[in-house]
């Protein structure tokens, strides 16, 4: 700062808070950036899916049973709507043990 000698004291007051705001800005570029935890980013993408395909397979049901309410007489629509039914509900089932697992592990 000696060799400022040519600035007022508010000119040199400026230049230190200048001076300071830098230093602080480039030790925060040097400073390594925090570490990601990839495994829990994988696990809540994981988790996200599974439960964006249940909902999918919610939504299935649910238009399945409109088509049973839709020809409740017909055998055949009963019995493949309730083959259906049980699928989605098979696979809702695994998708939430897919869940519990990666919650517990």
């Amino acid at each position: 700062m000696s060799d400022l000698w040519f600035l007022s004291a508010e000119e040199k007051a400026r230049v230190r808070a200048y001076d300071e705001q830098c230093r602080l800005e480039i030790e925060a570029e040097n400073h390594p950036p925090a570490r990601r935890d990839i495994l829990q980013e994988l696990k809540t993408a994981s988790e996200a899916e599974a439960l964006a395909s249940i909902r999918y397979w919610m939504e299935d049901i649910g238009a399945l049973l409109a088509v049973r309410e839709k020809w409740p007489t017909d055998p055949a629509i009963r019995d493949r709507v309730n083959f259906l039914i049980r699928m989605a509900q098979y696979e809702i089932d695994n998708l939430m043990e897919e869940i519990q697992s990666e919650r517990q592990s």
